[in-house]
């Protein structure tokens, strides 16, 4: 009987064991790595343990006054004057502010650019710089807005080297069309060059015939002369 009780009591020991070992494995897959753009990643990429994930990351995104604080935290950091979870917390909280800001500008989806949905052949990056680069739909007309979202497209198109497929049509690169009106303009002097060269042998080519004709003229007037001499 009592070794019943004692083989019991094992087999509940273990029990609550194993089911505290499983609910805190859950709890720290659920917690996850934490990144300084606010997305959490699974708890493997938190390699060295302190929370957040050994991943980079690109702030070009970013408005250029919260880029600019961001390399000056990595300054500090290298140079091992902040540690990396300052540094990471600093990063992080700006990142935050600046998606603050942005609610601020655009409340609702339908005020952002394409309504909010990025365009096929658009990165997740590349349409935060879409963004941030545009005004704020509220404070130019409709017709003015669109134009700059349509312009702002083009130029990442064009530096991307690559299309963009937008709900108002296909967005190529210009980066050919370029190369053609430089060969357009050259080919344009080119011509510009021998068209002066053409008008001066034109012009040596009526004095020449000019002159002759005085010639000649001298020299029927010298045989008229010697006639009445005669």
């Amino acid at each position: 009987m009592k070794t019943s009780k004692i083989l019991l009591s094992a087999v509940l020991t273990g029990s609550l064991a194993l089911t505290s070992t499983q609910s805190v494995a859950n709890a720290e897959e659920e917690q996850g790595a934490k990144t300084v753009w606010g997305e959490t990643l699974p708890s493997s990429a938190d390699t060295n343990g302190d929370g957040w994930a050994n991943v980079g990351f690109d702030p070009s995104g970013l408005p250029q006054s919260y880029q600019n604080e961001i390399t000056n935290l990595t300054q500090q950091k290298d140079k091992d004057k902040i540690s990396q979870i300052e540094y990471n917390e600093q990063v992080a909280s700006i990142y935050e502010q600046a998606t603050q800001e942005q609610q601020e500008q655009q409340t609702t989806q339908g005020e952002r650019p394409y309504g909010g949905f990025i365009p096929d052949g658009m990165t997740q990056q590349e349409y935060q710089k879409l963004e941030n680069n545009v005004p704020n739909p509220n404070s130019v007309s409709t017709e003015k807005y669109n134009q700059i979202v349509k312009n702002e497209s083009q130029k990442i198109a064009n530096e991307e080297n690559k299309a963009i497929n937008t709900p108002q049509g296909e967005l190529k690169p210009e980066i050919e069309t370029n190369n053609n009106s430089s060969k357009d303009v050259k080919n344009q002097d080119s011509n510009s060059q021998v068209l002066p060269e053409t008008g001066e042998s034109n012009q040596s080519n009526i004095l020449s015939i000019i002159g002759a004709s005085g010639l000649l003229i001298i020299g029927i007037g010298l045989l008229l002369f010697r006639k009445k001499l005669t």
